[in-house]
Formats: C-alpha cells, sequence, structure tokens
C-alpha cells in the first residue's frame, strides 16, 4: 500500500532564535515512522512543506498525481490551521 506522510508549511510568525532551527531540522518522527511502515513492506513518501515556499496552488499540484491510499499529517498546535489546509485540499484532489 502507498502512504504520504507530509509534514506541513510553517507561515506562522516565530521568534528569530527558533526559525533557525525550525527551518533546518527534519521531521524526525515522520522519518521514524517511514521506516516502521516500509519494514511492513509499505511504499511510503514523506514531503516536507517546511522547505521552500509553497502556495496553495503548489501543493495542489504536488499531491495532484499522487495515488495513496492514505495520507499522514503531522502538526503541531501553531501549525493546525496549514494541517486543516492541506486536508481540505487532499479531500478536494482525492474525495
Amino acid at each position: 500500500m502507498k502512504i504520504t506522510l507530509i509534514q506541513p508549511p510553517h507561515t506562522t510568525r516565530r521568534p528569530k532564535d527558533l526559525e533557525i532551527g525550525h527551518e533546518r531540522s527534519r521531521p524526525l518522527a515522520l522519518f521514524y515512522m517511514a521506516a516502521s511502515l516500509e519494514k511492513a513492506g509499505h511504499e511510503v513518501e514523506l514531503i516536507d512543506f517546511r522547505r521552500g515556499s509553497y502556495s496553495d496552488r503548489d501543493i495542489a499540484s504536488r499531491l495532484r498525481d499522487n495515488k495513496s491510499a492514505i495520507f499522514g499529517i503531522t502538526t503541531l498546535t501553531d501549525m493546525r490551521f496549514e494541517a486543516i489546509n492541506i486536508t481540505r485540499i487532499i479531500r478536494n484532489l482525492h474525495p
């Protein structure tokens, strides 16, 4: 089964000291989850939308041809609106 794991973009303003580490960090929890799923025989794609600048159109374009059976979206409280937005985009593209 194909599964896509998504790290939403972070559009909320953050203090400068948090931006540096945040932008350079990788979604470690998603990497652990992907490794476990791959070990179980699943095909996994990981998308980190924090790296770069993505509009809704860019996100939709990136997900349009994705044939995953399952989409997983991680989030933190201050990224919840971006996660909800990606959920809406996925539902519109893959009803």
